[in-house]
This record gives C-alpha cells, structure tokens and sequence, in this order.
C-alpha cells in the first residue's frame, strides 16, 4: 500500500484575517422561494456566486437576506421610501462602480422593473 502526501493548502482568509470557506455563496433574484432554491442548481445559470466578503457587506448594508441559510442570498426589494433608497442607493453606487457583479444585476432589474 502506498500513500500520496498531499501538501497542506491552507484556507484563505479575507482583508480582516477571517477565514473563508473555498464555497462561493448564492445570490438569487428577489422573487425566489427556499422551493425555487432547490428546483436550480449553480450550473444552469440562474444566479450569481459572491464571495464571502461580499456577503458580510451586503448583510451588514441591509440590501440582503438568507433565503436558505448560510450558502443562499436574496436581495431585498428596494422600497421607494426616501430613507431606504437613500441608505441603500449610496452602497449600491459604490459597488457599481467597483464592478460588482451582483450591483449591476441589481441595478439592471431596478431600471427594468421602473420602465414596466
């Protein structure tokens, strides 16, 4: 019998030195259910990965929750009151214009669901 070392790769860890986990998290769209969760898979394309950096922030920005906790994110609906749109407009922005993916899906779905 003989045995393979495999070499030690340790986890990475984010700018404040957490540890990450090597899984991407889910981002689906605002209208998912726990049951539409389950009815997609990561490869055909429904959703978007982030990191969990990105995560952090966006719980922490107020602008996502758990619909399957802790691998699955929704956005919340952008409700048209002057103190949300405020709070959340500015961090939206700034991660637009970082390249956030999740950002300008988010913003493509607001001018979308706007000019219906």
């Amino acid at each position: 019998m003989r045995f393979e070392l495999v070499p030690f790769v340790p986890r990475p860890r984010d700018q404040k030195g957490w540890l990450m986990s090597r899984k991407p998290i889910c981002l689906v769209p605002v209208h998912w259910t726990p049951r539409e969760v389950h009815a997609h898979g990561c490869s055909d394309g429904s959703h978007i990965h982030i990191t969990h950096a990105e995560r952090r922030q966006l719980i922490a920005a107020g602008v996502a929750d758990y619909v399957v906790y802790p691998r699955v994110l929704r956005l919340k609906r952008v409700v048209p009151l002057r103190g949300l749109s405020a709070k959340a407009g500015e961090y939206l922005a700034t991660q637009i214009y970082a390249g956030r993916a999740w950002a300008r899906t988010m913003l493509a779905h607001m001018l979308r669901s706007s000019t219906a």
